[in-house]
């Protein structure tokens, strides 16, 4: 890629789809250097003419990021979601929601499923990944992006028949994504039942019935406190920690000139094609044990061994089987994985060299 690529692809991810002379006028190319380049980057596969208009394709992000911080050292999904994560730690995040979205469509285990806390303060692109999890995976953000600080009662998981008895499980439970925002503001009484989806359980017991938790729980919201123990910032006790992968979006890296393009992103991802949930080629297959080899390596210290569900981590690991073959499936869940705890200063600094030796 050269300067020319460079702020081709660059002005189309600030601004958007735009025609020949308000890339020339902004860029101050050439025109026949323009149409050379533009010509060169389409067979790549990181830009788009459509008539007059060129437009970015989610490979360019990807690219441009290469150029800003080098891609990780294991196997990436095919996912072209990935390519409009403003930072390593986001596209880290939405692979490992799509693996359990995998996991849980295809019953891989009746527990030790993950939910997903985003936590940090405001535009630090929260809500955003829960958005594009939810369009990802073929949905729609005005349904299964909740605000937990508008429910009230149990509405959280069921609807009322009006005459005070159960009418039904909310329909969203059953879709492949559920996300509750702005949980810190919630009641206490929400905040108790939006625990209930982080049992890590595919069923719950309710009301003597059983409650199917088909959707995968990604939790938003600020810090409940603006420092301490990670227990005391999100509102929730170690146990519910353990079973949930917890971004800390205040540490994620997000460069300068991305911070303003999250509504142009978000459209982006919105046409994007939602992704397919293939059954994993190797549902059998239990690697919990070589990952609890390759945390023991990884962590910074033993102590940290109580926080991280290994079995979770496996379930992970299968449900990539789905795209990878076994060895890259177990490198690429880790990978992502340890990609967001190290921003909850958890790892070793050389974690990442550590990792695809351990995984080899």
């Amino acid at each position: 890629m050269n300067d020319s690529d460079r702020r081709i692809l660059m002005w189309l991810m600030e601004r958007g789809p735009s025609g020949a002379q308000r890339i020339l006028r902004g860029t101050k190319l050439a025109s026949s250097t323009l149409y050379r380049r533009a010509a060169k980057l389409e067979a790549q596969g990181l830009l788009r003419r459509r008539d007059s208009i060129f437009e970015l394709l989610p490979a360019a992000e990807v690219a441009l990021r290469a150029e800003r911080e080098p891609p990780p050292p294991w196997p990436t999904l095919p996912i072209p979601h990935l390519g409009l994560a403003p930072s390593r730690v986001h596209a880290a995040t939405l692979s490992l929601i799509a693996l359990a979205a995998v996991a849980r469509r295809h019953r891989l285990r009746d527990e030790h499923h993950p939910a997903f806390l985003i936590l940090g303060q405001a535009l630090r692109w929260k809500s955003w990944l829960a958005k594009v999890a939810i369009y990802m995976l073929g949905g729609d953000p005005a349904r299964q992006l909740v605000q937990a600080n508008a429910e009230s009662g149990r509405s959280i998981l069921v609807r009322s028949d009006g005459r005070g008895g159960r009418s039904s499980e909310r329909e969203v439970l059953s879709e492949p994504v559920l996300a509750i925002d702005e949980f810190s503001r919630a009641s206490r009484e929400v905040r108790r039942l939006v625990e209930v989806l982080l049992s890590g359980r595919l069923e719950v017991p309710w009301e003597n019935e059983r409650l199917l938790l088909a959707a995968v729980p990604i939790v938003v919201s600020n810090p409940f406190k603006p420092s301490g123990t990670l227990e005391d910032r999100a509102g929730l006790d170690s146990a519910m920690l353990r079973r949930s992968i917890v971004l800390d979006a205040d540490q994620a890296e997000i460069p300068a000139e991305l911070l303003t393009q999250g509504a142009q992103r978000l459209e982006r991802a919105k046409r994007l094609e939602a992704i397919e949930l293939p059954p994993p080629k190797h549902p059998d297959w239990d690697p919990t044990p070589r990952i609890a080899a390759i945390l023991r390596d990884c962590l910074r210290s033993s102590d940290l061994l109580p926080r991280v569900d290994a079995v979770l981590l496996a379930t992970l690991a299968t449900a990539a089987t789905a795209w990878l073959p076994r060895e890259s499936a177990l490198t690429c869940a880790l990978g992502n994985y340890l990609t967001v705890v190290a921003r909850l200063d958890w790892l070793r600094p050389d974690w990442e060299e550590r990792l695809p030796r351990a995984s080899r």
